[in-house]
């Protein structure tokens, strides 16, 4: 028998993309979004508010009494928040923070809270960790505490961290494609979404714990992020 997937973030991105590779696979699949959509890939979707801990908790809940609690939870919703205008925002901040992080510990904290063991959680980072964009801190800030907050959670369940380079996807607000300098660097660095989800799935499957993925080596990552220091304003990112 195959294994059983929960997925958050299904209706398009990378989140689509593992999805249709899970279920064409023949392993069971559980999505969860936010809003009704149709055409759904799984048949057991749930819309419920991931940032809203007693929505989270009552389908942990109802999964467990069910018996169909998933072996893998990939926690793939995300919200990437860019305004220059409005730099620091602090709405759009608590956005990203909701979704990112609380959207993702909320479904940790439910299994733990219900003292359910055996559980792979994958927590998809980003690559933002190395280069923050000081346009979206909010992004930035949420996915790097996903990355760092893995190794302290209980042994009960084991927890692994995707750090994702960009990906041909967009799950971006209120920006337009990259200009120059900005268009340039996502050349270089923005990887195949139908690889990145074959590397995912691989990776639920493997004892390692953490996944960097990307296009290039990662040392160019940090060839850019000198960059950036000496030259501050070479790349903005949102807008610009």
């Amino acid at each position: 028998m195959g294994s059983s997937y929960l997925i958050t973030g299904t209706t398009s991105g990378i989140g689509n993309k593992l999805s249709k590779l899970i279920t064409d696979k023949g392993h069971k699949l559980i999505t969860v979004n936010r809003k009704d959509t149709k055409n759904q890939i799984s048949k057991q979707n749930y819309n419920i508010d991931i940032s809203n801990f007693e929505e989270v908790f009552s389908l942990i809940n109802e999964l467990n009494i069910s018996g169909n609690l998933p072996d893998y939870i990939i926690l793939n919703a995300g919200v990437n928040i860019f305004d220059n205008k409005n730099f620091l925002s602090i709405e759009d901040f608590k956005k990203c923070f909701d979704i990112n992080f609380y959207g993702s510990m909320n479904f940790v904290s439910s299994v733990e809270k219900l003292s359910l063991k055996n559980i792979c959680f994958v927590f998809i980072s980003s690559t933002s960790n190395i280069i923050p964009n000081p346009a979206a801190l909010g992004y930035f800030s949420s996915k790097y505490l996903l990355d760092k907050i893995s190794n302290y959670l209980s042994k009960n369940n084991s927890y692994k961290v995707v750090i994702l380079g960009p990906v041909q996807t967009n799950i971006s607000r209120n920006i337009g494609q990259p200009k120059g300098i900005a268009k340039i660097i996502y050349n270089i660095l923005a990887i195949d979404d139908d690889k990145a989800s074959n590397k995912i799935f691989d990776f639920t499957k493997n004892k390692k714990k953490k996944l960097y993925f990307t296009k290039k080596s990662i040392v160019i990552y940090y060839i850019i992020k000198i960059l950036l220091i000496l030259v501050p304003n070479l790349y903005k990112g949102g807008k610009n």
